[in-house]
């Protein structure tokens, strides 16, 4: 292609890309861009959370297929279920984007988790569904002391719906 009409940040050597994975599917002959491509050496999730975000692990109890990626959840915490004080249950993080759905052990699963082959039993995660969702850094550490005092539910939103800190409530 002449270079007068090759497209910015159009990559012209096969180094430019080595260690990189695609982002999206690829048709032949089209021209590879930098943005088409995850950072060097960034792992499977990694490469697909944007940049001042956080992937973050959520276990979950809802049905296997019941979320896809792109949907919207809520996450709620209920404290002191165990007897440690007075029992009240707390939205934790809401809006949040489904980047993979694991566990779902369902054979032609499109969820993109079970051919990445993530181990996350290190994340807290032994129930039949993980989410994995995209957060902001000060969701995380909320997240994260829920998954580690509270029991966690998952609501999921519906497309086009506020979320549940823009909305008023009941009365």
């Amino acid at each position: 292609m002449p270079q007068a009409f090759v497209q910015p940040g159009a990559l012209t050597t096969v180094e430019q890309a080595a260690g990189r994975a695609a982002l999206t599917d690829l048709a032949t002959g089209e021209v590879l861009t930098r943005t088409r491509l995850a950072r060097v050496r960034a792992g499977p999730v990694a490469s697909l959370v944007p940049q001042g975000l956080r992937a973050f692990a959520v276990p979950s109890t809802l049905p296997a297929g019941a979320v896809r990626p792109g949907d919207h959840v809520d996450v709620l915490g209920t404290f002191g279920a165990g007897g440690a004080g007075q029992p009240h249950t707390e939205t934790v993080a809401d809006g949040l984007e489904v980047l993979f759905v694991l566990g779902a052990g369902q054979p032609g699963d499109q969820s993109g988790g079970s051919a990445l082959n993530l181990d996350v039993s290190g994340a807290g995660a032994g129930s039949a569904v993980t989410l994995i969702v995209l957060v902001a850094p000060y969701q995380e550490e909320k997240l994260a002391f829920a998954r580690a005092f509270a029991n966690l539910e998952v609501a999921i939103t519906p497309p086009g719906a506020t979320s549940l800190s823009e909305s008023t409530g009941p009365g």
